[in-house]
């Protein structure tokens, strides 16, 4: 079986590099999984060149490095986000007050929330 050109493997794992980081900046998530797949089959591919083809890599790496650190702030703003939300949750169903001693307390707010139709 010959051997994969390795420049071909390169520009498509450059491509896919470029997809990525555009996805990322553009808040397409939903893009992310199936770019992740796309790439495991170009680095299982990559496992078949020899050693000497695999030192071009180094030129990728500053895109995959870039790319790490957009999926980090993305993760980073989810979470933040994730935590705001529980917190207004927690705000609407009590009310937390400080006694004379100041120490924290938790009042729960038991009030339904209705609406009420009226003719």
């Amino acid at each position: 079986m010959p051997t994969e050109h390795p420049r071909k493997i390169f520009d498509a794992l450059d491509a896919i590099l470029d997809r990525e980081c555009t996805a990322l900046k553009d808040g397409n998530l939903e893009a992310i999984p199936s770019l992740l797949k796309e790439k495991e089959a170009l680095f299982d591919r990559l496992q078949s060149l020899d050693h000497a083809a695999r030192g071009e890599l180094d030129a990728l790496q500053s895109k995959v490095a870039h790319n790490q650190a957009l999926v980090d702030g993305a993760l980073h703003g989810i979470r933040t986000v994730a935590d705001r939300l529980g917190n207004l949750r927690r705000v609407h169903s009590s009310l937390e007050t400080y006694d004379s001693a100041g120490r924290r307390t938790s009042v729960p707010n038991n009030s339904q929330r209705h609406v009420e139709k009226r003719a």
